[in-house]
């Protein structure tokens, strides 16, 4: 395959991405506002294993686990996946879990 054929796979690939979290994302939040958490952590765990650096599907790993396990290992679980992450995604997950109103985020950072 040229260069250019794969440039244009790159592209379709990414645009595929790109859905999949949307998806992923509007799938949890509609998890979330029924309160299934468990059903949150299930699609946020598959979702990470395609995309383990994404910060958004970072953040439901970590709001499902504060939802079902408390604070302690929510923070556990942010020091594990911050690992992965650029910058730019822990500034997503930092946001996230900032605007959510059922995560006290100075529970979790001692903020």
């Amino acid at each position: 395959m040229c260069g250019r054929d794969q440039l244009w796979l790159n592209d379709i690939v990414s645009q595929y991405e790109v859905r999949y979290i949307k998806a992923a994302d509007a799938l949890m939040r509609e998890l979330a506002k029924q309160k299934d958490y468990a059903g949150v952590m299930q699609y946020a765990v598959r979702a990470h294993e395609l995309f383990p650096g994404n910060g958004l599907i970072c953040y439901w790993l970590i709001m499902a686990t504060y939802s079902l396990s408390g604070a302690d290992m929510a923070k556990k679980e942010y020091f594990r996946l911050k690992d992965d992450m650029t910058q730019e995604e822990i500034d997503v997950v930092t946001e996230h879990l900032k605007k959510n109103s059922l995560i006290r985020y100075e529970e979790l950072f001692g903020v």
